[in-house]
């Protein structure tokens, strides 16, 4: 049995303190270093005097009041219905919110997953919709679309690469519902193709003078199609953490396309890994 010592001689490293909110993950009890730091809600302490370490949820007494800035990934309850405009079974789902400045065009996101999958939805506002590529693999980022960054290694020593890796991925889903998906460690283009499942509904009409309401999006991404010959890929279990960043593209009638980040930390481009945020998957 392991044995967290007293908080007297409790030692802390690289992750910082957070809140006590999550538990109940399996990263707990899992080895940590500074440079393989706990998520934000748990901290890394000395479990022996032999030097090994671990990640233990704080006591009430340490634990700071300021929430994780990581997201929670919640296990869907049932498959999610891609269709449903309602987004009703994504209603568990923790919110992420982005708002582009210029136009004020918002986006609500959720993601869920399960043994299967990977399940992303976007509602957004937005009252001038537009999409021009209709075709696979296309610089989706200039149209009306969702941009997913995830980097499946991320507690790894590649996890604040500057450059992508083969472990780090991009997918994207336009209005027409075309779609792109790239990988990084030098194929960042369209060097992989993964089979997964988008779907679309706009309330409004693209291109047009009237003004629009805005569009619902989801998207299926099941951890079969991730495997390829650059990265051997296994689904995540419980308490496992991600990269994640997403963005919200916004193309006007004006051909200006300006977009919000949900972090991009690291004051490059949202090409690099190191400024994306966390996720976390969590128990059923």
């Amino acid at each position: 049995m392991r044995h967290i010592i007293k908080l007297a001689s409790i030692v802390l490293l690289g992750g910082g303190l957070g809140a006590c909110a999550y538990r109940g993950l399996e990263v707990e009890g899992k080895e940590c270093s500074a440079s393989h730091p706990c998520p934000d809600d748990l901290a890394c302490v000395a479990s022996d005097a032999l030097g090994t370490y671990v990640c233990a949820a704080c006591t009430d007494a340490v634990c700071s009041s300021v929430p994780p800035t990581g997201y929670l990934v919640h296990r869907a309850a049932t498959v999610p219905d891609l269709a449903d405009t309602t987004l009703s079974d994504f209603a568990a789902a923790a919110t992420i919110t982005l708002t582009v400045t210029e136009t004020g065009t918002t986006g609500t996101y959720r993601l869920l997953w399960d043994d299967t999958a990977l399940y992303v939805a976007a509602s957004v506002q937005d009252d001038d919709l537009a999409s021009i590529i209709a075709t696979r693999d296309g610089d989706l980022w200039g149209d009306d679309s969702i941009e997913l960054e995830l980097d499946r290694r991320a507690l790894t020593s590649d996890g604040d690469a500057e450059l992508a890796n083969v472990d780090d991925y991009k997918l994207f889903v336009n209005l027409l519902n075309a779609q792109r998906d790239d990988q990084g460690g030098g194929y960042w283009g369209n060097g992989w193709d993964g089979t997964w499942t988008s779907h679309v509904t706009v309330q409004g009409t693209l291109g047009d003078a009237v003004a629009d309401t805005g569009y619902v999006l989801a998207m299926s991404l099941p951890w079969s199609a991730w495997s390829n010959v650059h990265d051997t890929f296994t689904a995540p279990l419980a308490g496992d953490i991600w990269g994640l960043d997403i963005v919200l593209n916004d193309l006007r009638g004006d051909d200006s396309s300006p977009s919000r980040t949900w972090k991009n930390t690291d004051g490059g481009t949202v090409n690099n890994p190191g400024g994306w945020g966390s996720m976390t998957f969590a128990q059923p």
